[in-house]
């Protein structure tokens, strides 16, 4: 699965912000890390895998999502999950960290395996498990295996109440990678769920999330009243 466009996308996304102090988590290479830089932010990284973080001029904590992270309250202005939240045990703890650390109005954003995406539908229609997501027993054993295991498949309607009932106002919904393969069983969904479409929300009959292979979430950290 390529992130290039995954990344990108979310980039653009970032322009978008007023400049500040961001956190990228899970960080990897750090890569997203050193574009945020670049961009005029005050940049924190964090991975448990902290081997593999090349960066060496942008701050770098080890650190466990599933887990309490090790910052303060409201420090951030801006995170940045890429590919992070379905490799947990509890995104709801997950969201509710991010929240706990971000400013008032901060922005969070999140992206994960679109398995709403109608190749995937239909791998698990003849399989029984969904796109990126193997039978979690494929290579146990290793520490890398462990590190990279897909855990947590998190539909968009699912992310949306983990966000919604955390404190999060949803302000766009996108997906990279288009999926051109797919593009007549996109047309057949389209026609059947004219038939079915009081059993569907519209955001997961668009043409990004029944195409596309990452799904890509922004939200605004906001107070509930």
């Amino acid at each position: 699965m390529t992130l290039i466009n995954t990344k990108e996308t979310v980039l653009s996304l970032v322009d978008q912000e007023v400049k500040g102090k961001a956190l990228d988590i899970p960080a990897g290479k750090g890569d997203v890390s050193l574009k945020l830089k670049q961009k005029g932010y005050q940049v924190y990284a964090g991975d448990l895998n902290e081997e593999i973080f090349e960066m060496r001029d942008i701050n770098f904590t080890k650190l466990n999502m599933d887990e309490g992270l090790p910052y303060a309250d409201k420090s951030f202005d801006l995170i940045v999950c890429i590919e992070g939240i379905e490799h947990i045990e509890n995104p709801h703890h997950l969201i509710r960290e991010f929240k706990r650390i971000l400013k008032t109005n901060g922005r969070l954003i999140l992206t994960t395996p679109n398995i709403l995406n109608i190749r995937s539908r239909l791998k698990f229609l003849t399989l029984g498990f969904f796109f990126w997501f193997s039978p979690l027993t494929h290579g146990c054993g290793s520490i890398k295996h462990k590190l990279n295991l897909h855990i947590n498949p998190i539909p968009l309607w699912e992310l949306e109440f983990i966000l919604t009932s955390n404190g999060f106002k949803i302000e766009k919904i996108t997906t990279s990678n288009i999926d051109r393969v797919s593009f007549l069983p996109f047309l057949l969904v389209k026609f059947f769920s004219k038939i079915a479409k009081k059993y569907y929300t519209p955001q997961i009959l668009t043409k990004e999330v029944l195409l596309g292979y990452n799904l890509i979430v922004k939200a605004r950290r906001w107070e509930i009243n």
